[in-house]
């Protein structure tokens, strides 16, 4: 019985042990994705910007 215990023990263990890592590896993967996501925000305002000064050049040649 003692062992039947000592084993659930340490399979319940391991598997803890397992979710602990995918959970930070999940953790990190959230952060990656967040970081890119600000990036992407950054770089779609820049060209916003870019378009809108296109923009005004190109409506200089407008008749």
């Amino acid at each position: 019985m003692n062992t039947q215990i000592s084993t659930a023990t340490q399979e319940q263990k391991m598997v803890a042990n397992e979710l602990s890592s995918n959970i930070n590896g999940f953790s990190a993967s959230i952060t990656s994705v967040s970081e890119s996501s600000q990036q992407n925000a950054q770089a779609s305002q820049e060209l916003a910007q870019l378009a809108a000064m296109l923009q005004g050049q190109v409506n200089v040649f407008k008749v």
